[in-house]
């Protein structure tokens, strides 16, 4: 009886360290992600807000809109849109306020590709919990979500963020 109960812990130890992403996986499969991301053909916008047209993957849904944010939703993970439509699709303003204002960053990477800085950078959060931002130039989405998710939301923040057509601002 003590052999099955000790062979039972020892299997669920297993399956709960197989499911944990090493943070160098993690930093291996994001950099590749947003890397090859990059090379594909930019989305085509299939919402629209007061803020301009974007594209959603399946089941993401708009839950409110902003002068400069706009919030998503996809089951119940929330994704930021945050925007200034100032800076350049090349500019590394958003990058280096992130980098130089958080001392919990596991990593972080950029890359400019034909005109435009893209970058991600990952916060510690608690044990596989992670902050996770992905942005090109002025526009940046942020979200929180496990260690082993990393890879898929940087796939699909960095197609909406390539998709925003922001619309033109007007003064209030």
């Amino acid at each position: 009886m003590k052999g099955k109960v000790l062979l039972i812990i020892l299997t669920m130890i297993s399956l709960l360290t197989a499911c944990s992403v090493s943070s160098e996986d993690m930093k291996s499969h994001a950099t590749n992600v947003i890397d090859e991301a990059l090379t594909e053909q930019v989305k085509e916008p299939n919402e629209t807000t007061g803020n301009g047209k974007l594209y959603l993957p399946f089941l993401m849904s708009v839950t409110d809109v902003s002068p400069s944010n706009i919030i998503l939703e996809k089951g119940s993970q929330t994704y930021i849109l945050f925007y200034n439509q100032i800076e350049e699709p090349n500019s590394k303003e958003l990058y280096n306020s992130l980098i130089n204002s958080s001392e919990s960053i596991l990593f972080h990477h950029s890359i400019e590709k034909e005109g435009e800085f893209a970058y991600l950078a990952v916060e510690e959060l608690e044990k596989d919990q992670v902050i996770l931002t992905v942005g090109i130039g002025g526009k940046k989405m942020t979200t929180e979500t496990t260690t082993k998710n990393v890879p898929t939301d940087i796939g699909i923040m960095i197609e909406i963020i390539r998709s925003f057509e922001p619309s033109a601002q007007t003064e209030e």
